[in-house]
């Protein structure tokens, strides 16, 4: 089964319900902006301000993703944004996902492969995330598809609403043919609607 990042409706969500969640991840978010819980702008100017910078930087962790991982790749690819650099960990793939994700990195300069041995999804996001250059960092998963207009919409978005921290996307839940299937949204994160 695929999830399918098809942005419908924009939502803010509460920092502090991510932290929660996945403090490991989200810990250098808040230690960049001086440890406040509260919605953020999250740019990475304050991490690295020496560095020029893509509007987004994309960061996916993979584990033997083959089934799934071109379709993911390409989708990103093929955003009507142009300006984002695509960090893909590779966490100790001992499928074909690294030599999939090579034929890649060769083709487009705007990805950067990390191969590394398994370390986990929250260790491989965040060495991602300490890669990323860009004003936004947006994740993505192996077997997620992102429409086309995916990261044009959420970084004007983001640009337009400097009081907004976090955005998300309503998700289309699609088997491995493309069929949308039933999804019950889960409450784990505490949502509100901009």
């Amino acid at each position: 089964m695929a999830f399918a990042g098809r942005t419908m409706v924009e939502r803010c969500f509460s920092l502090q319900a991510l932290c929660e969640r996945h403090e490991n991840f989200y810990s250098r978010i808040i230690e960049a902006a001086g440890g406040k819980r509260n919605l953020l702008r999250l740019t990475l100017s304050k991490i690295r301000p020496e560095m020029s910078s893509p509007i987004v930087s994309v960061v996916m962790s993979v584990l033997n993703g083959e089934r799934f991982l071109r379709e993911a790749v390409e989708s990103i690819l093929d955003q009507s944004l142009r300006e984002f650099e695509f960090i893909i960990i590779n966490d100790g793939s001992t499928d074909f996902s690294g030599s999939i994700l090579d034929s890649y990195q060769h083709k487009d300069p705007r990805l950067r492969v990390v191969h590394q041995e398994n370390m986990g999804l929250v260790e491989s996001l965040n060495r991602g995330c300490g890669l990323a250059r860009g004003k936004y960092i947006a994740r993505m998963d192996a077997d997620d598809i992102a429409i086309q207009d995916r990261l044009r919409w959420q970084a004007d978005f983001m640009e337009t609403h400097p009081e907004v921290g976090v955005v998300g996307g309503a998700v289309e839940v699609i088997d491995t043919t493309g069929r949308s299937l039933p999804y019950r949204a889960s409450k784990l994160l505490d949502i509100h609607t901009c």
